[in-house]
């Protein structure tokens, strides 16, 4: 027998912060919801509940029980498709976290700062160069997924090759010094495409946002963090890559549901009523405001990518360099936190202004490094990073979507990561020669001046765009968020 239900509440979304009303009529079968079977229910739904972070916990870990998710993902394809979601996110994360273990292996190997700046400058070359031509091809053959069994097969195979090859010499070469680099031709691929299908998930499933879907992936990166610390201290820093081989196999098996989002939902209209345009590079720089941030974007990742570089103040400071690991997963605690409170942020604040929120809080980080004389302090500093990479990760990827061409989602999603790999490229490079000639401190400091130069930058590009270009902004920078401002 179906029964019919129509929910009466107050939701906070990625594409409608404050949305009341009815939202949608259901009709379901053998549909498990708590509170009473009548004609009209009224439930009082929040977006993330006590109960959906214990399901979704217990998903992960197969324990089972009741979802609590929202009233309006209660039928058990959306619920199914939500929670493979989170599990592709949290996994993405774990294969994630051997990241941070990069530096500490290279300076194991007898690399030094400046010889390991210019490795980890090579890797992110390969960020920098890979994911667009990835996403390109994903909107070219219409299929994420197939694109994304061979990013993760890449990360499975790239990741085992590290610990097993890299310490062999040729002609006076560490292996490792080009495999590494290898590993982020599949690693930042690999996530534009979970990120580009959450993005999809939360605009065309009720009740669902790319930040909470996003913070999965926090989660797992903290977790791998937190579990590779002890291993490293009793085992190496080689232990972190055949972790990541595994959790790449995890998230190769576990990541069917990308099929579920091949095409992304401005698509999905009927062809002759909207033909598809051809996907070309040039069409992401048609929009002046799309292509300033994906500009600007470099310079608010330098500061983000500066933190590769803990373990030489934590050596500066006389701490365990193991730590970096614990280090870390704090930073990334304080993502998580701020992705939590993202839709309250949303609901009240222009997503501009959380963008400038963002780049003060990468200030606060860098200049807490020019004070920090131990683990804690380091650690509390670290935490503002943290909350600025939050603020990023659930402003930026819409901010980037909404603007972007229709039919080019993926590509703008992976340009957008690619600046990082460029800012990431540049700190490295330059993070390495800086450390041994003037000191850690320094190579913060020069991030400081990034984030303040953002700033800078990206209120001016506002005001010249208006000003003088006569065209209005996408998103006001200090008014209050309206409803209609996602969509």
């Amino acid at each position: 027998m179906a029964y019919s239900f129509r929910c009466y509440y107050s939701i906070t979304r990625d594409t409608a912060p404050q949305v009341k009303g009815p939202i949608r009529h259901f009709s379901a079968k053998s549909v498990s919801i708590s509170g009473s079977m009548e004609k009209k229910c009224f439930f009082p739904c929040l977006p993330l509940s006590v109960g959906d972070i214990l399901f979704s916990t217990k998903f992960l870990f197969r324990l089972g029980g009741e979802s609590g998710l929202p009233m309006e993902i209660q039928s058990m394809d959306l619920r199914k498709q939500v929670l493979q979601l989170r599990a592709v996110n949290f996994l993405h994360g774990l294969a994630s976290s051997v990241m941070n273990f990069r530096v500490l292996y290279l300076s194991g190997i007898g690399l030094t700062a400046t010889q390991s700046g210019i490795v980890m400058c090579l890797t992110m070359v390969m960020g920098t160069i890979t994911p667009p031509l990835w996403g390109m091809l994903a909107d070219s053959m219409r299929s994420k997924y197939r694109v994304f069994v061979l990013t993760v097969l890449g990360v499975s195979l790239t990741c085992a090759l590290v610990p097993t090859l890299g310490p062999v010499r040729i002609g006076g070469l560490l292996l490792a010094s080009a495999i590494i680099p290898l590993t982020n031709a599949f690693f930042i691929p690999s996530q534009s495409i979970v990120d580009a299908s959450s993005v999809s998930a939360s605009v065309t499933i009720p009740g669902v946002e790319y930040s909470r879907l996003r913070m999965w992936m926090s989660i797992g990166y903290t977790a791998g963090n937190l579990a590779m610390t002890p291993l490293v201290a009793s085992w190496g820093s080689s232990i972190p890559f055949f972790a990541s081989t595994g959790f790449a196999l995890l998230l190769l098996f576990s990541g069917s549901v990308i099929k579920q989002y091949e095409e992304p939902p401005r698509e999905r209209v009927d062809a002759e009523e909207a033909p598809m345009e051809k996907v070309r590079f040039s069409r992401l720089f048609q929009n002046y405001y799309l292509m300033v941030f994906l500009i600007i974007n470099i310079l608010i990742c330098i500061p983000s990518n500066c933190s590769s570089f803990m373990v030489y103040l934590l050596e500066e400071i006389n701490a365990d360099t193991s730590l970096v690991g614990i280090v870390i997963a704090c930073r990334v605690t304080g993502e998580v936190l701020t992705l939590l409170v993202s839709p309250w942020l949303k609901a009240r604040f222009p997503t501009p202004m959380l963008m400038l929120a963002s780049a003060g809080c990468f200030c606060l980080e860098m200049l807490g490094y020019q004070f920090a004389d131990s683990v804690v302090t380091a650690t509390l500093s670290c935490c503002f990073g943290g909350a600025a990479y939050g603020l990023v990760l659930c402003t930026a990827i819409n901010y980037v979507n909404q603007l972007s061409p229709r039919g080019m989602q993926s590509t703008a999603v992976s340009v957008w990561l690619s600046g990082g790999q460029v800012a990431g490229m540049i700190a490295m490079l330059a993070g390495g020669a800086v450390i041994d000639a003037l000191g850690v401190r320094s190579m913060f400091l020069i991030g400081l001046g990034c984030a303040v130069l953002w700033i800078v930058v990206f209120l001016g590009s506002y005001a010249f765009g208006e000003k003088v270009l006569k065209q209005k902004a996408p998103l006001p920078l200090f008014r209050r968020h309206s409803p209609s401002q996602d969509r």
